[in-house]
């Protein structure tokens, strides 16, 4: 008898470690640092709110300085949701499958898709551009880093690896770095070329639309529930809420499916970014 209660409260216990964290449980999610910390930080906290707001639980907001971090702390599960760019997704979701995209952000202007460009300051014209040209860029994960910025490069005639680039942490540092004059050019993400636009930044090359940022995930830590619940409820908001004065998120989210990435994936198989796992 006291053999089967053992076995019994054995059995409890790993099948309670083995299921997803409870309904009760502070949910964790974590933003890629397209921006500052703090910039970072006052974009998503109302979106915090309102996923505490439909799940009715705490949702802890974390903040890491890099993409590599947010993945690594994907794969060791001390993450349950995330808002990734594509490239981070891809390449998470290349060597994870329990990461799944549960929607899609749209952008501040409302569309479901957005560039990568290539800024300078003023009205300096491509072909004046030093030899070497110092070139700021994102971080290595970063779609608009290393992998955008050596193809947009190429439309103005210049190759990636002749320049002199540096990764500056986020977009709007990169950005700042021009405007400051310690680089010739960035590559940014679009709506932010915009906001920097006041400053004196001018595009002069762009990409072809690419598939939006996501809200990805964590199948092993979050329960089919809420899993279901967030895309629903998520799906019907008339608008996510706003925030000044650099805006990240449209005011809604949409549908989404993997193969939305596929052209990306294969992309990154022809053209791997340094030092990175692929």
């Amino acid at each position: 008898m006291i053999n089967r209660l053992l076995l019994f409260f054995a059995l409890t216990v790993l099948l309670a470690a083995a299921q997803p964290c409870a309904a009760s449980a502070t949910l964790r999610f974590a933003p890629q640092p397209t921006l500052s910390l703090s910039l970072t930080e006052r974009n998503f906290r109302p979106f915090v709110r309102l996923l505490e707001e439909i799940l009715q639980r705490p949702v802890e907001l974390v903040l890491k300085r890099d993409y590599a971090e947010i993945i690594a702390a994907l794969k060791n599960d001390q993450i349950d949701l995330a808002y990734l760019g594509p490239l981070p997704y891809v390449i998470a979701s290349n060597s994870d499958p329990a990461l799944e995209p549960l929607l899609r952000f749209t952008e501040p202007d409302g569309s479901a898709s957005y560039r990568c460009v290539l800024v300078v300051f003023g009205d300096t014209p491509a072909t004046d551009l030093p030899h070497p040209c110092r070139v700021a860029l994102t971080q290595p994960y970063s779609t608009c880093g290393y992998f955008m910025a050596s193809q947009l490069l190429q439309q103005i005639g210049r190759n990636l690896e002749t320049c002199d680039y540096s990764y500056a942490g986020s977009h709007d540092s990169a950005a700042l770095e021009v405007v400051r004059g310690h680089a010739d050019l960035a590559a940014l993400k679009d709506s932010i070329a915009t906001d920097y636009g006041k400053l004196g930044l001018r595009v002069i090359a762009q990409s072809e639309p690419l598939p939006g940022f996501l809200l990805v995930g964590n199948r092993r830590t979050l329960d089919e529930a809420s899993f279901s619940q967030l895309r629903q409820q998520l799906l019907t908001r008339q608008a996510l809420p706003e925030v000044e004065p650099l805006q990240l998120i449209g005011k809604n989210l949409i549908a989404v499916k993997a193969a939305d990435y596929a052209t990306l994936r294969q992309q990154l198989q022809r053209q791997p970014v340094p030092g990175l796992g692929q």
